[in-house]
């Protein structure tokens, strides 16, 4: 994977060798963060996707995401992650998960792009999870943007009031929320622990075009290489502030 700086922004690009073979990139933070107590923490990243049609794009795997105890060797998903961005295949689908071991109301966000004239899409944000039984659940909520067109996407944690049904980690699209996730959504006392340990823990930043692998599967010969299937940062921050 080649990355590259240009006007200031740095550039994650797919390459594709004299061979046929195509390497993924995926860069981490050196530093975790935590919201504090009584405190909001900001994920944040300014990001442009690149314009290829969605038929030249099979194969590629964008993402801007966050880990946190997979570093100390604990398998995914128990170990949960943030999915603030994810797209696949250049689809109609850019997914945004938000994944933890049995709670209820936290799982996957589905982001939907529907308008072909790769202009205006439609971001359908969805929640999918487990029930308390392990049977698969949803919710979701729409909003439009343009594709052609930097975006800021985001996760709001907030820790502000000492009471935990009234926490919430929001998902932000251009500083407009689309989707929260509530303390109040877990129903035992299980869940609260549940909620403690996802939102309470330690991330850090990802940064990452993967080629290939099971969900989007492999390239074809219609994949291009190159900058139009990779993706451009503007910025990554994370603030944080006590309350």
């Amino acid at each position: 994977m080649r990355t590259s700086t240009e006007n200031g922004h740095f550039c994650i690009v797919p390459p594709k060798d004299v061979d046929g073979q195509w390497t993924s990139a995926r860069l981490h933070g050196n530093h975790s963060f935590q919201c504090d107590n009584n405190g909001k923490m900001i994920f944040a990243a300014n990001i442009k996707m690149g314009q290829n049609p969605r038929r030249r794009q099979q194969g590629i795997w964008p993402a801007w995401a966050l880990g946190q105890s997979i570093r100390r060797g604990e398998n995914w998903p128990k170990c949960g992650d943030w999915d603030i961005m994810e797209l696949s295949n250049g689809s109609s689908t850019n997914q945004a998960k938000l994944t933890a071991p049995s709670f209820v109301g936290i799982g996957r966000q589905a982001i939907q792009w529907r308008n072909l004239s790769n202009k205006m899409a439609t971001h359908t944000g969805s929640i999918h999870h487990t029930d308390r039984m392990g049977n698969h659940a949803e919710s979701h909520g729409t909003v439009d943007f343009d594709r052609k067109q930097y975006h800021t996407f985001t996760l709001l944690i907030d820790f502000s009031d000492d009471d935990y049904s009234k926490q919430s980690i929001k998902f932000q699209l251009d500083n407009k929320p689309y989707h929260a996730v509530q303390g109040d959504d877990s129903s035992d006392e299980k869940d609260r622990r549940n909620w403690e340990r996802l939102a309470r823990s330690a991330f850090f930043p990802i940064l990452n075009v993967a080629v290939g692998s099971d969900l989007p599967g492999d390239p074809d010969e219609k994949t291009l290489p190159g900058l139009e299937s990779g993706m451009t940062i503007r910025w990554v921050a994370v603030y944080k502030s006590r309350y």
